[in-house]
């Protein structure tokens, strides 16, 4: 009887010895991605809010470049409304309130959504995306700077 005890202990010592390397799913329903993946139409559309924080090289006129990694203040917040009908909203903050400020179209290729409106297109690289995330770097172009860029983070609001 010991025996049988003991090698029932010794079967149930493994078994529980196992499930603590046993890892979980992450939890951040990443919709894939990555540099070089490709993210669902559906994980873009909902409104988005912000950026939240900002990071990357700020380039002011005459080439000075700042460095920033910083959060963003609410009552400095834009949204943007991505439809499915591949149509956006863009909308700024005057005086607390939400107000149309552009509209235009958006698509997605791989890891870069591109949006355009009646003056330019411009194309994100989505960093990372989830069911409440939206992390995306854009190329500061105007001045031509190799390496310069800004990563911008909104969270879904609906």
């Amino acid at each position: 009887m010991k025996k049988n005890f003991y090698y029932l202990s010794l079967l149930l010592g493994l078994v529980l010895g196992m499930t603590m390397f046993t890892a979980c799913g992450g939890d951040d329903d990443d919709n894939g991605g990555g540099a070089s993946g490709t993210y669902s139409e559906s994980s873009v559309i909902g409104v988005w809010e912000g950026p939240v924080h900002i990071k990357g090289q700020n380039v002011h006129s005459g080439g000075k470049i700042d460095y920033i990694d910083e959060d963003i203040p609410a009552n400095e917040f834009e949204r943007v409304e991505v439809k499915a009908d591949h149509t956006y909203i863009g909308y700024t903050q005057k005086k607390g309130s939400y107000v149309t400020d552009e509209t235009g179209t958006w698509k997605l290729e791989g890891n870069k959504f591109i949006v355009t409106d009646d003056h330019e297109t411009k194309v994100l690289t989505i960093v990372r995306l989830n069911n409440n995330t939206f992390v995306y770097t854009s190329d500061v172009i105007d001045y031509n700077i190799e390496g310069a860029y800004m990563e911008f983070t909104l969270r879904k609001v609906q």
